[in-house]
């Protein structure tokens, strides 16, 4: 029988907390209709792949031969199964209970257009209460970074009131590792296509493309999946890309969903230093790909960024220049 959930788990040289995450699954969802795949990215740590169906039957493994990065992981893994809805998430998490009861139950009460996440819950260091963030921001521009932290989100510190009421509600963007998406409509919107590197940016593309696309964010309070607090090579990772290599990620972003005339003057705001260099040079290698992409949202797209940034209180990216920008932060959405 076609599962109804599929969990697509990204894996690079962490096995042990790999095993965690997937006995955390089985203690909180084992009579669930539930698949889960792992993609192992290339991973160099030896270890006993057949070793994770003794703990869930419901696992599937898949190889990279190279290191590719979180983002191709998680595009490959959805072709790889035949369920309504995926969940993208990390291999080191602690799934609390009932959180698979919680997402289906609002399946039933939202379009299927609806991008779902869960608060999210940093990594558990021992003896300190771990921070919550409930959902995050849009952000076109902001001076933080030297101008590396461009089309970007920013964490919610704090619920909205009335929270113990609410079974979900609406967000800007999904924060962390950890969403829930129709299959179907991943692949309508395109997915996570033309992304480089391990990790970033994700979250703020596909949240922006289901705005865009006519569709929404909901966070759903009681699904509770929580970081775990590990040393592995996963940090070393994030620090071996390049800062060029990072922000091709945002520009690769700007390319898919400007036309023309607003792309180029959001280029031209940004500091002309050696990360830009990198990742302008990148955008030229993959310029055939991202030119596909673009034609690809400009067919599609349902709404326009005149309504996402009046939504958002964003600065348009027509209103972006050579001056200093900063972006005043939107109050939370109605």
């Amino acid at each position: 029988m076609t599962p109804f959930l599929s969990i697509i788990i990204p894996c690079w040289n962490e096995p042990q907390n790999l095993v965690g995450t997937i006995r955390s699954i089985e203690d909180t969802a084992a009579t669930c209709p539930i698949d889960i795949l792992v993609i192992d990215d290339g991973g160099t740590v030896p270890f006993d792949w057949e070793s994770l169906g003794q703990i869930s039957k419901r696992v599937r493994v898949f190889h990279g031969a190279r290191r590719n990065g979180c983002s191709v992981c998680r595009q490959w893994g959805s072709t790889l199964t035949s369920s309504e809805w995926l969940l993208f998430t990390d291999a080191h998490m602690e799934f609390e209970p009932c959180w698979f009861e919680a997402f289906r139950t609002q399946t039933q009460f939202h379009d299927s257009k609806t991008l779902f996440c869960g608060p999210f819950i940093s990594c558990r260091v021992p003896d300190e209460p771990p921070d919550i963030f409930w959902g995050a921001r849009l952000y076109y521009w902001d001076q933080e970074g030297d101008g590396i932290d461009v089309l970007s989100y920013k964490p919610i510190g704090r619920p909205p009131e009335g929270l113990d009421k609410a079974w979900s509600f609406e967000v800007p963007c999904v924060i962390g590792a950890n969403y829930f998406i129709r299959r179907d409509w991943f692949h309508a919107i395109d997915g996570l296509k033309c992304f480089h590197g391990w990790a970033t940016q994700e979250e703020f593309m596909l949240s922006l493309k289901t705005w865009l696309f006519g569709g929404r964010v909901n966070l759903i309070p009681d699904v509770r999946l929580r970081h775990l607090f590990f040393q592995s090579a996963h940090g070393q990772g994030i620090n071996s890309m390049a800062r060029g290599e990072l922000l091709f990620n945002k520009l690769s972003c700007a390319y898919q969903i400007f036309p023309e005339h607003v792309y180029q003057p959001f280029v031209k705001a940004l500091p002309a230093d050696e990360a830009f260099e990198v990742a302008y040079r990148m955008i030229e290698e993959k310029r055939e790909e991202l030119d596909a992409a673009r034609a690809y949202f400009a067919r599609n797209i349902r709404r326009g960024h005149d309504w996402l940034c009046s939504k958002f209180n964003l600065l348009h990216p027509l209103d972006i220049g050579a001056a200093q920008y900063t972006t005043a932060v939107p109050a939370f959405p109605a």
